[in-house]
């Protein structure tokens, strides 16, 4: 494996995680496609020289990761893809430096990463979350990428990010679902949230929480379909919003008139492809 990551070659395992097709995975691991997690954060701490001439970087495609990836507040200088691989633990990323970093298409019972930095994007397309994913106070210089996504939280907060902050896009789109709360109080988006055809579910509950966020680009929800409520209070999008679901209503509160807070967005701000009149939370934010 030391010397696929040298050269930056990807370790690939058969379909349904049964063997490898790479020989050198046996020293990392198992011929069952099970890799030790301390042998991955050895080579992103640093473990195995670089050789010349070539941009190494640890890649595994449908491993099984045994035990826990804990590399908190680690500086890691290689990117780290683990795609379509199976988590037995939650990774704990907590005040990690990270440079590119793709989980496309993984499963994991959880993703721990508050404060985390990532130099790029943060891919999670595909991937399955069976826990919370905590973004807490992140850093990304590249874009959120979570388009085809499934979070599973029921009850609670499938996704955390408060506070995040995300240079690029934040792309929630392409079958996205979440069951759970997605929670991004206080986000500042440089780039535009995307949550076209995304299904939001909390019923009961808070489906989606931009109170606070700040949006430099637009806002765009056609097709989304959501069960719970949506809150946008003190929220700035200095984009255009669109939004085309007529079983729910955008909303920053589900208070008595007099306790609204106002959300600064563009007019016009809404383009609504369903029935009825499109109508703004700034303009129902007047007390």
């Amino acid at each position: 494996m030391a010397r696929i990551f040298a050269v930056a070659h990807p370790l690939t395992c058969a379909a349904g995680m049964r063997r490898l097709t790479t020989p050198q995975m046996a020293q990392a691991g198992d011929m069952s496609g099970r890799c030790r997690r301390g042998v991955i954060a050895a080579l992103l701490l640093g473990a195995q020289d670089i050789e010349a001439g070539y941009t190494p970087r640890v890649w595994l495609i449908g491993a099984r990761i045994a035990g826990a990836l804990c590399i908190p507040f680690a500086k890691v200088r290689v990117p780290l893809l683990l795609e379509h691989c199976s988590f037995d633990e939650s990774p704990d990323l907590y005040w990690a430096t990270l440079g590119f970093t793709s989980l496309r298409g993984s499963v994991l019972p959880g993703l721990g990463a508050s404060n985390l930095s990532v130099g790029g994007h943060l891919r999670l397309s595909e991937s399955s979350i069976a826990g919370e994913a905590r973004l807490l106070s992140g850093t990304i210089t590249g874009g959120l990428l979570l388009d085809g996504a499934r979070l599973s939280n029921p009850g609670g907060t499938a996704l955390d990010g408060e506070r995040l902050r995300v240079r690029g896009d934040a792309r929630l789109h392409g079958g996205f679902f979440s069951e759970g709360e997605v929670r991004l109080f206080g986000a500042r988006v440089s780039g535009s949230l995307d949550l076209e055809g995304a299904r939001l579910s909390a019923p009961g509950g808070l489906a989606l929480s931009l109170d606070n966020a700040q949006i430099e680009g637009g806002v765009y929800a056609r097709h989304m379909r959501t069960d719970g409520e949506v809150r946008l209070r003190h929220a700035t999008v200095k984009g255009a919003v669109t939004y085309a679901d007529e079983q729910q209503r955008w909303r920053d509160t589900q208070r008595h008139p007099a306790q609204r807070r106002r959300s600064t967005i563009p007019r016009p701000w809404l383009h609504q492809r369903g029935p009825g009149p499109a109508q703004s939370c700034a303009d129902r934010a007047q007390p």
